[in-house]
């Protein structure tokens, strides 16, 4: 036999093995599974059933919060018209949704903020995930992110108000601080009285966040017609 022969043999049987190492991986842990099923069916005893009840409440506990923290702020990059990057999780569009449901209603995830990047514009998709998780989440959207720029709505500022004090910077951290940092910074507000935000919660947001531009739209009549902006660097 050829040298070549040789080695187009030895490459078939390395694939052979590693094929076989893959079926060996998938039928151990099936067959880990039915041990275990088999000890807590009969041979565990009630004590120790009674430990391992504990135990996985407590990693269920774990896991659970890890979740919770990690969707509390929902990253979304478009890939192309059929796949999403969720968080890191490259998946089918029309897998979103459902993910997202399961997450809300089986782990108690409160979605509190939306992030979107590079989805095209005017995209429907975009506004109609947008729209299902202000739906399903237990929780208000505080804020969202569009192509570098985060809007935040009057009502959803007054929210953060009531519910954060000024001085709880890890309360503003564990809300801001997880987002990537927008270039832009959009406050719509109802009018140029802005008594009712505390201006020291608004300069710790604005650290946070430390964008390089700030708008500030007033839906009220009186107020100017073109937004305020100011630079910051």
């Amino acid at each position: 036999m050829t040298s070549t022969g040789s080695s187009k043999v030895e490459k078939l049987s390395e694939k052979r093995i590693k094929r076989r190492k893959n079926v060996k991986k998938s039928s151990d842990w099936k067959s880990k599974i039915k041990e275990v099923m088999r000890m807590i069916s009969s041979c565990l005893s009630i004590s120790q059933l009674i430990d391992l009840s504990v135990l996985s409440e407590v990693v269920t506990s774990a896991a659970q919060k890890r979740i919770r923290s990690h969707f509390a702020h929902l990253e979304l990059d478009y890939i192309n018209p059929i796949e999403i990057m969720l968080n890191g999780q490259r998946m089918n569009v029309f897998d979103v949704m459902p993910t997202l449901e399961w997450l809300s209603e089986n782990q108690g995830v409160g979605f509190q903020s939306v992030e979107f990047n590079e989805f095209p514009n005017n995209d429907e998709l975009l506004g109609n995930i947008l729209k299902s998780v202000e739906t399903i989440s237990t929780k208000p959207i505080y804020f969202t992110i569009v192509d570098d720029v985060m809007t935040i709505s009057h009502s959803n500022l007054l929210m953060i108000c009531q519910e954060v004090e000024a001085e709880n910077h890890q309360k503003l951290y564990e809300l801001f601080g997880k987002c990537s940092r927008p270039k832009s910074l959009k406050l719509d507000l109802f009018s140029m009285a802005t008594s009712e935000f505390p201006q020291k919660l608004l300069k710790n947001i604005l650290n946070i966040v430390n964008p390089t531009q700030l708008d500030v739209v007033f839906a009220n009549s009186e107020a100017p017609n073109s937004p305020k902006t100011f630079e910051y660097y």
